[in-house]
């Protein structure tokens, strides 16, 4: 199988067509930088696979417990994201499950011909992020999706 291996932040990611795929989305605010700076300290003298395996359960205890803005709790950005993700369901990736927290959201996809995940992504996360500020009329301070 031709692809590549991506390494954003500390989780690496294998991108190719027909690969079945778990993504967590969120809000920028929703995970402060300095707070998985903090665990990275905490977790430093342990080998990498391990701090690599902590620092992913630390950041969905996080997640779930709904820190930042969660814009994503008002049914109008809600909304517009579910509408996003199937808009492109069977033509740019199979969407098998997913769900909206309220400062982040889940997905089961598997790209199709011609798109990679990372390119999923980005034109998602551009589009709904520009979307969600018109729905709250915030355009300083923006919502950011990473």
């Amino acid at each position: 199988m031709e692809g590549s291996w991506t390494r954003r932040g500390y989780i690496p990611h294998f991108d190719n067509e027909g690969v079945t795929q778990f993504v967590t989305i969120r809000l920028a605010d929703a995970l402060p930088e300095h707070v998985v700076d903090e665990w990275k300290r905490e977790l430093s003298s342990i080998p990498s696979t391990q701090m690599n395996d902590q620092l992913r359960r630390r950041t969905e205890r996080y997640l779930d417990n709904g820190y930042g803005s969660c814009f994503l709790r008002q049914f109008k950005v809600a909304n517009m994201v579910e509408q996003a993700l199937r808009h492109f369901d069977n033509i740019r990736y199979r969407l098998h499950a997913w769900v909206i927290m309220p400062n982040h959201l889940h997905g089961l996809l598997s790209s199709l011909s011609g798109w990679r995940l990372s390119e999923i992504m980005k034109r998602f996360k551009g589009f709904t992020a520009s979307r969600a500020n018109g729905i709250i009329g915030r355009w300083v301070g923006k919502i950011v999706f990473c």
